[in-house]
């Protein structure tokens, strides 16, 4: 009997964790901030790359089950 279904090559991956989601958010920050000409704009940019990038941290710390520097419980992104 055939298998019937995806071939084994075109299998969808994984959808992305919220911490891969939210690493990608930092760096598309990074690459914003290396972009722009504003000083102002490039800082807050960095700001909110590596807030986004803390937020990630605390994330595999919550679901690793182990201590963190940050604060409990994970924050919530205000942006």
């Amino acid at each position: 009997m055939e298998h019937v279904g995806f071939p084994r090559t075109l299998r969808v991956p994984a959808m992305p964790t919220l911490a891969q989601v939210y690493e990608q958010h930092s760096e598309e920050c990074i690459r914003s901030a290396a972009k722009t000409d504003d000083p102002k704009q490039r800082a807050l940019m960095l700001k909110l790359a590596n807030e986004w990038r803390e937020d990630a941290k605390e994330l595999l710390h919550v679901a690793e089950g182990t201590p963190s520097d940050a604060p409990a419980p994970v924050r919530r992104n205000k942006r």
